[in-house]
């Protein structure tokens, strides 16, 4: 992801870099606003393709910006492909290139609920099937809140002694507080035989 990550972001640097055209069209629409009616009148085509240009020109380095987002990631950060409050969860709205918490209020300059979580990694949520994540406070907020499903995954914070493994083994231990291991929802399907059935079992005497 990496190397797509720079190619990109140096194709968008040459592609701005050669849009004079963008420049010239702008500066074209001014001096032409300058003139009388008569000169006024012969650039309205101009209104339009000036819009354009300052569009592409917008579009092309907001894109940048998002691959600089992506690069910069640490490589501590939540597994989750998609941004949240990190102190409320899954309460964001987006507009305009703008992201707002429906709770807090807090906002940020970018769509980041449509961006990878870039919060450190603080618990390790494991699904009914043994797959492991590492995920973000914001998150586990999330999957315990809202999980839709009646035997929710495992959240679980790691110690406060000790390290997550991985790419986090070189992160600081996590923050101490109550241990929490808390049954949240995992993907819903039938339980299979000889897993997670606890039911007890009543045998006939023979």
């Amino acid at each position: 992801m990496e190397h797509h990550v720079t190619a990109g972001q140096g194709r968008i640097r040459w592609i701005l870099f050669h849009c004079y055209w963008v420049t010239a069209i702008t500066a074209l629409h001014e001096e032409l606003r300058q003139g009388d009616d008569a000169v006024r009148r012969t650039g309205f085509r101009l209104n339009d393709a000036a819009g354009w240009a300052r569009k592409i020109a917008q579009d092309l380095q907001e894109t940048a910006s998002d691959m600089a987002r992506i690069a910069a990631r640490p490589d501590d950060s939540c597994a989750v492909p998609w941004g949240v409050c990190p102190e409320h969860g899954n309460t964001l709205t987006s507009t305009g290139g703008t992201t707002r918490c429906r709770t807090c209020g807090r906002t940020w300059g970018y769509n980041r609920d449509n961006a990878p979580c870039a919060e450190p990694a603080t618990h390790r949520l494991t699904d009914a099937d043994g797959v492991e994540a590492l995920i973000c406070d914001g998150h586990a907020i999330d999957v315990r809140s809202t999980h839709p499903c009646t035997r929710p995954p495992r959240v679980q914070e790691p110690p406060p002694t000790s390290r997550l493994p991985g790419p986090c083994a070189e992160t600081q231990p996590a923050r101490p507080r109550t241990p929490a291991r808390l049954e949240e929802s995992a993907p819903c399907h039938p339980l299979r035989r000889g897993q997670d059935d606890q039911t007890p079992r009543h045998h006939r005497r023979t």
